[in-house]
C-alpha cells in the first residue's frame, strides 16, 4: 500500500518547506517521510484513517526534538 489521500495530500503540500531546509534538515526530513510511506498501511488501518494535519505536526515535532537534542537555535534572538 502506498500513502495516499488526506496524508498524501499533506506531505506533498509541504515539499518546498523541505526543500528550503538546510542539507541535514533536509536528508531528515526526506527519512521521515519515507517512513511515513512505509508505514502506511498502519496509517490506515484505523477508522477513520490517521489525519494528514496530524501526520504534518508530528513530523515538525520530531524536527524538532532532533534539534532540541542538537542545541541548534539555543540563544537564537536572544542578545
Amino acid at each position: 500500500m502506498t500513502l495516499s489521500g488526506e496524508a498524501a495530500e499533506a506531505l506533498d503540500s509541504w515539499r518546498s518547506f523541505a526543500s528550503a531546509l538546510p542539507d541535514e534538515d533536509r536528508a531528515r526530513s526526506a527519512r521521515m517521510v519515507q517512513k511515513c510511506r512505509e508505514y502506511s498501511p498502519a496509517m490506515y488501518a484505523g477508522d477513520p484513517a490517521f489525519p494528514g494535519e496530524a501526520l504534518i505536526v508530528c513530523l515538525l515535532l520530531v524536527q524538532q526534538c532532533h534539534h532540541k537534542a542538537r542545541g541548534v537555535g539555543e540563544g537564537e534572538g536572544r542578545e
